[in-house]
């Protein structure tokens, strides 16, 4: 009679082992659910996103800049766009909408559950149910890439904002999101 308990109380351990497995919640291991993001405007390791205030994220850029000391914080003002650059994320407005915010986010460093150094392919399958464009890297599309002439930059458009996955040599680069009106 032990043996059949000690049997069973086994097999009981082993299914609640297995039914503990930490699992992603999609089927394509990638667990960051991209399009919901994409409609809100942001990514997930951003503090940030679209239409973020801009005086509001200036000040505490400014604030973390003066208190920590490793902080990057930048202010490039172009033509018609501003960066504001903050180390890791790089942020853009238009200067004739500046009241609409944020309308750029661009990330060098971990996005939407990518890791820099991902290559194009384990993207597009995570992603298989979004229909995308891939374009050559050019200045329209990654105008935030310095120095790099060869690349290829994956786009998925959602209803009002599109993310991009941009590539060096067919690895991951930076990642972007933005209000696909303003920047199309």
């Amino acid at each position: 009679m032990k043996k059949i308990i000690s049997v069973a109380l086994i097999f009981i351990l082993a299914i609640s082992f297995t039914a503990c497995e930490n699992k992603d919640t999609s089927s394509d291991g990638n667990s960051v659910d991209v399009e919901y993001y994409a409609e809100l405007g942001s990514m997930p390791e951003s503090k940030y996103s679209l239409g973020q205030d801009i005086d509001t994220l200036k000040t505490e850029l400014e604030e973390l800049y003066n208190t920590v000391e490793e902080a990057v914080y930048n202010v490039v003002e172009g033509e018609t766009t501003v960066q504001i650059d903050s180390g890791t994320f790089q942020f853009y407005y238009v200067k004739d909408k500046e009241n609409d915010g944020i309308s750029y986010i661009v990330n060098f460093d971990e996005a939407y559950g990518f890791k820099t150094g991902t290559v194009s392919v384990e993207i597009k399958d995570a992603l298989k149910e979004f229909k995308y464009v891939e374009e050559d890297l050019n200045d329209d599309n990654s105008f935030f890439v310095l120095g790099a002439t060869e690349g290829n930059v994956i786009k998925y458009e959602f209803s009002k904002n599109t993310v991009s996955f941009v590539f060096v040599n067919d690895a991951l680069y930076a990642t972007a999101i933005y209000k696909t009106d303003d920047w199309e």
